[in-house]
């Protein structure tokens, strides 16, 4: 009888959420760091020190994935946790008012996503290897979208823009992801779903200084386009090059950092 959880893994409706979800999620992180400088030290006189620890403090509720999972459940989890993401950013794109709001809606947003990391890594840690496979390819599909559409827009990121086209792109993807969680709720609702396997996903609690390797060089086209001279085609396509490969043209059989994400999730 074939892993209830494999299958479900399988579906286009679990790959989608993923892919939306790490889509979403590293927009909301790469522009929860501008606040720390603008409205914690520059507007509210905060220290560095303060701010540090406030940080720290923000990537440690991804040690709280075991225990809400222990008493919500895995799948629970990641339909929570995906839908705050997306309303979140929601939220952030179409906030008017105060900073401060803005930044505690990317705040919870941000703080969901680091939830959802480890959660949806131990869900596919219950199943076989072709769950941590698909996982990863769903997770650097969810980075490459995120950096096409970085470098798309010239690296000015959609979270700072406002007008039309910007917002109807934000809502359109919120819309897409709200749909993949919500069907992937009703196979959730009718499929026994295999324990989540935090034994195995625990170091993932600590995604948190990953997720800065990655916006601050791996997804960082300006980055890249400023400290070596190269024009912004070539810097784009060298950063694209990094991820795609890892897991083209065969997802089945992941390479380079989509196998090390699937062995992360099964090993």
């Amino acid at each position: 009888m074939p892993n209830s959880t494999d299958s479900i893994t399988s579906k286009p409706a679990f790959m989608a959420t993923v892919v939306l979800t790490v889509m979403l999620g590293m927009q909301l992180v790469r522009s929860l760091l501008p606040y720390f400088q603008s409205l914690l030290i520059e507007r509210l006189g905060w220290g560095t020190i303060q701010v540090g620890v406030f940080a720290l403090v923000i990537f440690l509720f991804a040690f709280l994935a075991g225990p809400l999972n222990r008493f919500f459940g895995g799948g629970l989890m990641i339909l929570v946790t995906g839908f705050t993401v997306g309303l979140s950013r929601l939220a952030a794109q179409l906030w008017t008012g105060d900073p401060i709001g803005q930044m505690i809606f990317t705040m919870a947003g941000a703080i969901a996503f680091l939830l959802f990391l480890p959660t949806v890594v131990g869900f596919a840690a219950g199943a076989t290897s072709k769950s941590g496979a698909h996982l990863a390819v769903g997770m650097l599909t969810g980075l490459a979208l995120d950096l096409a559409l970085n470098g798309a827009f010239l690296t000015y990121d959609l979270y700072w823009q406002r007008g039309l086209w910007p917002t109807l792109i934000v809502v359109l993807l919120v819309l897409a992801q709200w749909g993949s969680v919500f069907s992937l709720l009703r196979q959730e609702s009718t499929t026994k779903i295999a324990d989540t396997q935090f034994s195995k996903a625990l170091s993932w609690a600590v995604i948190g200084p990953f997720l800065f390797l990655q916006l601050l060089i791996f997804s960082n086209i300006a980055w890249a386009t400023t400290s070596t001279g190269w024009p912004f085609p070539v810097a784009f396509f060298f950063h694209g090059r990094q991820v795609g490969p890892s897991w083209a043209p065969c997802p089945a059989r992941p390479r380079g950092l989509a196998a090390w994400v699937a062995d992360g999730a099964v090993g």
